[in-house]
C-alpha cells in the first residue's frame, strides 16, 4: 500500500544520500510500521551520527528494551533519560537491571518510578525482589506490602513476604 511506498521511496533516498535527518525520518516511519529491524538499522546510523540525540537514544533504547536485549538498551535509555527524566523510563531501566542480575543498580531507578508515579506495582515487586535478593529484608519487607496492596502477588512472593517480615520484626 500506500505507507510501503512511501518508505520504500525513503529507502531509496538514504541509500543515495545519506543525513542524519533522513536518517531519523526513516527511522521514525519504521517504527510506525511496526518494523523494528529497520528501524533500528537507521536509528543506530542517527546516532553514529549525533551521539547527543535523546530522542533517537530512546527511541532505539526502547527497541532493544523489547526485544529483551537489556545490555544494548541500558546506555541508550540512561542517555536518553539524563535529557529528559520520566518515571517510564526509570522503570525500564531499572527493570533491566534487575533483568541482568544486577540489582544494586537498579534501586535507584526503580525508586524514581515509584516517586514519579510509573508502574508502581511493578516497580515496587522488583524493588522487594531485590532486596530480599541482597537479604536486606527490612526494605524489602514494605516493598511487597505496597505490591500486594497493588495487585496480584504469586504464592512465592507472599512466602518472600512472610520472610521479610519475619525477618524485620526481631
Amino acid at each position: 500500500g500506500q505507507p510501503d511506498n512511501a518508505i520504500n521511496m525513503a529507502k531509496k533516498a538514504l541509500d543515495i544520500n545519506f543525513t542524519a535527518e533522513a536518517s531519523w525520518e526513516y527511522g521514525k516511519a519504521c517504527i510506525a510500521l511496526n518494523r523494528p529491524a529497520e528501524a533500528k538499522q537507521a536509528l543506530e546510523k542517527v546516532i553514529a551520527s549525533d551521539s547527543s540525540n535523546a530522542i533517537a537514544n530512546r527511541a532505539l533504547g526502547e527497541i532493544y528494551y523489547s526485544e529483551k536485549s537489556y545490555s544494548k538498551a541500558i546506555p541508550l535509555l540512561k542517555k536518553s533519560f539524563k535529557e529528559k527524566a520520566d518515571g517510564e523510563t526509570s522503570f525500564k531501566i531499572g527493570q533491566s537491571y534487575i533483568e541482568m542480575g544486577v540489582p544494586d543498580s537498579a534501586v535507584p531507578y526503580l525508586k524514581d518510578a515509584i516517586n514519579r508515579k510509573a508502574n508502581v506495582a511493578q516497580a515496587s515487586l522488583l524493588m522487594a525482589h531485590a532486596y530480599f535478593g541482597q537479604k536486606n529484608y527490612a526494605s524489602a519487607a514494605p516493598e511487597f506490602q505496597r505490591a500486594a496492596s497493588q495487585g496480584d502477588l504469586k504464592a512465592e512472593e507472599y512466602y518472600m513476604m512472610a520472610v521479610s517480615l519475619e525477618n524485620t520484626n526481631d
